[in-house]
């Protein structure tokens, strides 16, 4: 990152950028203060942790490699969640090892100078895009009903021209799982969690993120889950929301397959969830706006958006919280300061485009991406200036929905 581009980071809780600034759309009340930090600042060790985009290595390992020299990065104990994680996917160390590399990188000091495209290149690992389809109402998985989670390579988020690299999930497997409505994922390590939202047979299933042998996909949890939509990360547990209950719950990680589920808030018809550096989950609802809770399931703030759907945060930028709303013709995406949770932008497509329902959303580098479910289209917006930069993909399959940033060795 440029010093200059570092800078604009820096003082981005108050940018004023030309696209659709808002004067007050968008802005709820404030329940309690929130925590003033340098959201631009390098991700910690702990951070990416917590957020578990780096997984402390298991002690009991017989591999002694070390992590890059990364040395407060603890052991995990026996009855630790990153035990359970690794005994979950098998115990592949390499597994770990090569996500935990990607992870360190990606926060590295030695990259602040370097754009986005010369940041990744020549670390040995690579990012991909993972998006999962809405899928039918059929009975089965079957190919015409498309419940699918599609992979692509991104060499690099400037460019618009990606290339598919297959399917996650085989179609044997969404099949012998009974998937069905897949929507949100999240990434934990090697790990990759996503919902299927079937009413009647709805589950989380876990795989590994950065293997193209499915075979290790197995479900999750079933438990308290009915319909399920967001699903998010912190600190060794797993958040979901449940469209058919109105809540939001929570599963240990360290309680391992079949884990049981435990309410942490209700919020009615939650969507998206993602948390922001702060360990401040961010939910959204088609009916209720945006609800931010603290880890005790305790609401901090309220943002009046109509039909939120997706929520990003840009984690490795200027910890600017982005969510979708589906507003007819003024469809788009807000941007909250994580501050003072004021609307700081509206993005929008220009004609001819259209973005009628803005789905999932996601950040690689400097580029927030939104799925366009009904246009079947892949958007992109420079996080600096707000500007927009085009479709990335277009032809995405049938019902496009949530989508998520990966990266494999």
């Amino acid at each position: 990152m440029r010093p200059a581009e570092k800078a604009a980071l820096a003082a981005a809780a108050g940018l004023v950028v030309s696209v659709a600034l808002l004067s007050g759309a968008g802005q709820g009340g404030i329940i309690a203060g929130s925590r003033h930090r340098d959201w631009a600042a390098p991700l910690a060790p702990q951070e990416l942790e917590d957020l578990g985009m780096l997984v402390p290595r298991d002690t009991s390992s017989s591999s002694s490699s070390s992590l890059r020299g990364v040395e407060n990065v603890v052991g995990a104990a026996a009855d630790s969640w990153e035990h359970a994680l690794m005994v979950m996917l098998g115990d592949d160390d390499a597994v770990l090892e090569a996500s935990n590399h990607a992870a360190v990188d990606s926060s590295s000091s030695d990259a602040d100078d370097k754009t986005g495209a010369e940041r990744f290149q020549g670390q040995g690992w690579q990012r991909e895009i993972f998006l999962t389809t809405h899928g039918g109402n059929a009975k089965h998985a079957t190919a015409g009903n498309n419940v699918r989670v599609y992979r692509y390579a991104v060499s690099n988020p400037h460019l618009h021209h990606w290339n598919p690299d297959g399917l996650a999930i085989e179609p044997q497997k969404v099949e012998s799982l009974g998937l069905q409505n897949l929507r949100g994922m999240a990434a934990v390590g090697p790990a990759l969690f996503v919902a299927s939202a079937h009413s009647s047979r709805s589950k989380i299933v876990l795989l590994h993120k950065c293997s193209k042998d499915d075979k290790a996909t197995k479900t999750f949890a079933v438990d308290g889950l009915d319909h399920p939509y967001g699903v998010a990360f912190f600190r060794g547990a797993l958040y979901a929301s449940n469209q058919n209950t109105n809540e939001v719950v929570r599963f240990w990680l360290k309680d391992g397959l079949g884990a049981k589920a435990h309410k942490f808030a209700h919020v009615s018809h939650p969507r998206g969830l993602a948390f922001d550096r702060a360990g401040r989950l961010w939910v959204a609802s088609t009916k209720k706006g945006v609800h931010v809770f603290d880890l005790n399931g305790k609401q901090v703030a309220h943002l009046d958006v109509k039909h939120a759907v997706g929520v990003a945060v840009d984690l490795e930028g200027n910890g600017m919280v982005y969510v979708g709303s589906v507003d007819g013709t003024s469809s788009g995406v807000y941007g909250f300061s994580p501050d003072t949770f004021k609307t700081v932008v509206k993005l929008q497509v220009p004609k001819p485009h259209k973005l009628t329902h803005p789905a999932g959303l996601t950040i690689v580098d400097d580029r927030l991406l939104v799925v366009a479910q009904d246009e079947k289209v892949l958007y992109a917006f420079c996080t600096r200036t707000g500007t927009f930069k085009g479709a990335v993909l277009t032809d995405l399959p049938t019902r496009p929905e949530q989508i998520a940033l990966l990266r494999c060795n």
